[in-house]
């Protein structure tokens, strides 16, 4: 095996089955695996768009506000670190395997920490009922506000920073912090090879 370092892929031609690199070097291959990686998956939420605490309107698909976070790399965990010492709470979205250590984390922390999650039970594709009941109630033990068949619907945003979330229940929370741990979906691939399919694409 070769292995490159410090180049892109810039072009692909899938009929001479050969790879350009951004360095000029060319590549063939036999077959190809396009391993892009993943993007964190953020809900298809509406924003409601505040300046100096008036409606400036609402948008869909608008861009999110500061202090709502994706769960994927180390810079977001210190990036939800630093908004959770503010002491204003913060609010998880995902009951899968992330979103449950993360809200143990936070709640360590002495952070007031609701999480949210679409089963009727946390980690309910990894645990049979029973068991997500038991981490339910651990969870509630620990402080946490557990909030079953729950998404959010709409994020509220003030002079481009989160200060309300609403959700599908009908509930809401004034969150500092919007952690998302709601799963990835395939990064795209650049439009220089958008003639193949990245692999779950």
């Amino acid at each position: 095996m070769e292995l490159i370092l410090g180049a892109e892929a810039a072009h692909l031609d899938r009929e001479a089955q050969e790879l350009t690199l951004s360095d000029g070097r060319r590549v063939s291959y036999d077959r190809l695996v396009l391993a892009t990686g993943a993007e964190p998956r953020m809900p298809p939420c509406t924003v409601e768009v505040r300046r100096g605490g008036k409606l400036d309107g609402e948008r869909s698909g608008a861009q999110m506000p500061r202090g709502v976070v994706p769960l994927r790399t180390i810079e977001d965990a210190l990036a939800v670190r630093e908004r959770s010492r503010t002491g204003r709470p913060v609010t998880v979205l995902g009951g899968g395997v992330l979103g449950v250590e993360a809200a143990l984390a936070l709640a360590e922390t002495g952070a007031e920490v609701t999480l949210l999650h679409r089963g009727g039970t946390p980690m309910s594709r990894e645990a049979d009922p029973d068991a997500g009941m038991l981490l339910r109630r651990e969870l509630t033990s620990m402080g946490v506000d557990v909030r079953a068949a729950t998404d959010v619907r709409e994020a509220v945003s003030d002079d481009g920073e989160l200060v309300a979330v609403r959700t599908s229940s009908g509930s809401g929370s004034l969150p500092r912090c919007w952690w998302c741990a709601s799963g990835s979906s395939p990064a795209t691939p650049s439009r220089r090879t958008r003639g193949c399919r990245a692999p779950g694409a």
